[in-house]
């Protein structure tokens, strides 16, 4: 054979060996490819699972918890501070742990489900006013109480010092005037019943590193967007963090949205007309609306506006924001629900509060704090109730409270304020129910506020009081 047709010939075999492992190589990255994408999607999938699991493993320790304040003996509790641990199933477990801060009830819980790890802090009453018995509390330093018009309380009231006195010259004929079923007590004036301002304060700021770039979304929306069908490309279950540059809007008339992602809205975030929305995290820059018969159910919200919920929307789920929250026109929140305002430099004319109007029902947990409460010789109104509203549960503020309607549950507060003939009175009680005696005993109060984020060592040198 001549020598270059030799050489031809196998250079052609080499050329085709070559182009034969070449396209191998490719059709094994092609397979690898798509094997590691099926892995991943069920990687993704399976991390998403373990994590709700390590949040439900997280609250049962939190219930545990609360099951032994109400019903565990002195050596129970004590123990509560050590800690305890359960296990729910294999691989899955808590950790959780009680602690007195500033003679306020808070509890720290992990869960652990194969190696999936969430941590929750939860702020439940003021240590001496969580126990059953106390209907009203007052931690500011007034000296008498007075019950008026057609007030009620069943159950006891706690006070710094001073007297509880009813007044029978508002109870017109409505009524055979106010009354006590229930203890005048004196409060332990030694103890410290401050909120813990700074945690409440760092939680909201945990929050802010939303809208500062450390965290990436999974999908970038690069103006307002207006949600129109369950079927829009946003809802996709891919999407696990979703950023929306200007507003967002829901309006919907469909069945409800199940488990949405968390969505960061840069400016307000409006949902009305019937939507029905299941699961879900709102982070949102400005106001929010919630209104036209909405239904929403267990999500979370987080603003830095103001928070209005009206026109006969139904609610359950948390709200932590740094604005006003109004709830009105017979919008019901469902238990268990919470809210907490952390309000900054107010003053006694300022207008930012919660605010329950027009025969609202709430059922739950409502704290509302002001950051500079401490330092004012008269407090700021932080929450307003109107006449034909109902709350069942826990009302709390380091600040005044004005009253009106019914309360099935505990108030404590700096001090409550009144209104009578367009005339503002301070440790006044007037036409209002307060009845801590009827509060179902399986109701369990919600925590005021939860978060995932690093926990702060606030327990240690901490022991239980009596």
């Amino acid at each position: 054979m001549n020598p270059l047709s030799s050489h031809i010939i196998f250079s052609k075999k080499g050329h085709i060996l070559a182009s034969s492992l070449v396209l191998l190589l490719i059709i094994l990255i092609a397979i690898s490819l798509i094997v590691n994408t099926i892995l991943s999607g069920k990687r993704s999938e399976m991390k998403s699972y373990n994590r709700l699991k390590a949040i439900y493993a997280a609250e049962s320790g939190f219930e545990i918890i609360k099951s032994a304040l109400l019903h565990g003996d002195s050596l129970t509790k004590f123990n509560l501070l050590k800690g305890v641990e359960g296990h729910l199933e294999t691989h899955v477990d808590y950790t959780s742990q009680l602690c007195q801060s500033l003679g306020y009830i808070t509890a720290f819980s992990s869960g652990n489900a194969n190696g999936q790890k969430v941590k929750l802090i939860s702020l439940w009453g003021i240590k001496d006013a969580f126990w059953p018995g106390n209907a009203i509390v007052l931690t500011g330093k007034s000296a008498n109480l007075v019950l008026t018009g057609c007030s009620k309380v069943i159950g006891d009231i706690s006070l710094p010092n001073g007297i509880v006195r009813l007044n029978n010259d508002h109870s017109g004929d409505s009524c055979n005037g106010p009354s006590l079923e229930g203890q005048k007590k004196e409060l332990d004036t030694t103890a410290s019943f401050s909120f813990p301002v700074k945690d409440a304060v760092d939680l909201c700021n945990q929050y802010y590193r939303y809208f500062t770039g450390q965290i990436r979304p999974d999908k970038l929306v690069q103006a307002s967007y207006v949600a129109i069908s369950p079927s829009d490309d946003i809802f996709n279950s891919k999407y696990e963090k979703i950023y929306i540059e200007g507003s967002m809007e829901f309006f919907i008339h469909s069945p409800i949205i199940q488990a949405l992602s968390i969505v960061m809205v840069e400016r307000d975030l409006d949902i009305r007309g019937s939507t029905g929305i299941n699961g879900g995290i709102f982070i949102v820059g400005r106001n929010v609306t919630i209104s036209e018969n909405a239904n929403i159910q267990n999500v979370f919200i987080f603003s830095r506006g103001n928070i209005l919920i009206k026109d006969d929307v139904h609610f359950q789920g948390q709200i932590l924001t740094q604005g006003s929250v109004k709830i009105k026109d017979r919008s019901v929140v469902e238990y268990p629900s919470s809210i907490l305002s952390v309000f900054k430099r107010l003053s006694l004319k300022d207008e930012r509060r919660i605010e329950l109007m027009d025969s609202v029902r709430y059922s739950g947990s409502i704290a509302s704090i002001s950051t500079n409460a401490q330092n004012d010789s008269i407090p700021p109104l932080l929450f307003k109730m109107a006449p034909g509203c109902q709350l069942t549960g826990t009302l709390f503020s380091n600040a005044n409270v004005m009253l009106n309607g019914s309360i099935v549950g505990l108030v404590v507060a700096n001090g409550l304020t009144g209104e009578h003939d367009n005339k503002r009175y301070y440790d006044w009680l007037e036409n209002t129910t307060v009845d801590r005696k009827s509060l179902p005993n399986q109701f369990v109060f919600p925590h005021l506020f939860s978060g995932s984020f690093r926990m702060q060592e606030i327990c240690r040198n901490k022991l239980w009081q009596k």
